[in-house]
Parts: structure tokens; C-alpha cells; sequence
């Protein structure tokens, strides 16, 4: 038990790290979500979390290899396995805990590839969908002219960290019917979806 707990808490510590690590290359690819789409920061953190099970297939094998080196070189420096040796612990009993620790970790792996990667894929590939068809982030681009669909045309002078839209125009010619609405501050807000 005590060889398990310090391999697992070295091989946790690796993990941690370089799921952080992960989590921070993630993030700065998603951080265009909310810098051109005008998504939230929720959306952001929503598919930055929908990538990690495709990251722990990476980030387990060499967590598993970093903290057990780590944990036995430091085992081996405080000549702890050598007073194991001297009170008549067999080799495979030493090695034992680290094949658990290996079992364990290929077992997780195994689950995270076979259930969590597809359906973290289809949830991401729909999210991002919905995200690519959002018609008023598609719409407003600050300080540009935007065509719409069936001659809508759309300008929006400044758009506020609240969302909050500055001088909005909104031109629709539709079937030779013009319609023009305009405002000095506008928010966009779903209706029946």
C-alpha cells in the first residue's frame, strides 16, 4: 500500500501537470470562439473540456512514466526498496504496485477511448455547428458592412464586452420592399429559440 500511494501520488502529480498544460493549449485554440464568433466564455470552457478525453489517451501514458520514475528514483535515493530487499519483500511484491498502477491507468484509457472520446467528438462537432450557424454572430462585425441572407445587411459601430451593440443598422430588401431599422444601443436575445 505504501509503494502504491507514492507511485500514484507521483503519477497523479504528473498528470496534473500536463493536463494544465493541456487545458492551456486548449484554451488558446478555442479563445477563437469568443475573439470572431462573439461566443461566451462558457462556450469556450464548454469545448475546451469537450477535448479533454482525447488528451487523456496522451496524457496518462506519459504521466504513468514520468511520476513512476520520478517516485522510484526518489524510493531508491532514500534507500527505501533497499530496506525492503533487507526485510525479505520479493522483487515481484516491489513491482507489484507499479503493475497495478499500470492495469489501472490502461483500464481508464481503455474506457476514455471507447466511451468518452465519441461522444466528447459528436457534442464538440454539434456545438461547433451551432456556433458556425448562429446568424447574429455571423451578422455583426464591428465597423463593417455585413450581407445577410435575402438582402439583409447589417452594420454595428462598437460591440461592448457586455454585448452590448453601438449604433446598429439593420437594412432588409426583400422582394423590393425596403425596411430600415436603426438604433443607438441594441442587445441581441432569443425568442422561441
Amino acid at each position: 500500500g505504501y509503494l502504491f500511494r507514492q507511485l500514484g501520488l507521483s503519477v497523479a502529480a504528473a498528470c496534473a501537470a500536463l493536463a494544465g498544460i493541456g487545458l492551456l493549449s486548449q484554451s488558446l485554440d478555442q479563445l477563437e470562439v469568443i475573439v470572431e464568433r462573439g461566443q461566451s466564455l462558457g462556450v469556450m470552457v464548454g469545448l475546451t473540456l469537450l477535448a479533454m478525453p482525447q488528451m487523456i489517451a496522451l496524457i496518462l501514458p506519459i504521466g504513468l512514466f514520468v511520476g513512476a520514475l520520478i517516485a522510484l528514483t526518489r524510493l531508491q535515493r532514500e534507500q527505501e526498496l533497499t530496506a525492503a530487499y533487507a526485510a525479505g519483500v520479493s522483487r515481484w511484491a516491489l513491482i507489484a504496485p507499479a503493475l497495478r498502477l499500470a492495469a489501472l491507468t490502461a483500464l481508464i484509457i481503455l474506457f476514455s477511448n471507447l466511451f468518452l472520446q465519441p461522444w466528447a467528438q459528436r457534442e464538440a462537432r454539434d456545438r461547433a455547428f451551432a456556433i458556425r450557424t448562429d446568424l447574429a454572430a455571423l451578422l455583426i462585425e464591428e465597423g463593417r458592412f455585413v450581407q445577410g441572407p435575402e438582402g439583409l445587411t447589417v452594420y454595428v459601430q462598437q460591440i461592448e464586452q457586455n454585448g452590448l451593440l453601438k449604433n446598429l443598422f439593420v437594412y432588409l430588401d426583400r422582394n423590393g420592399t425596403v425596411t430600415t431599422w436603426d438604433a443607438a444601443e441594441a442587445r441581441f436575445g432569443r425568442v422561441g429559440g
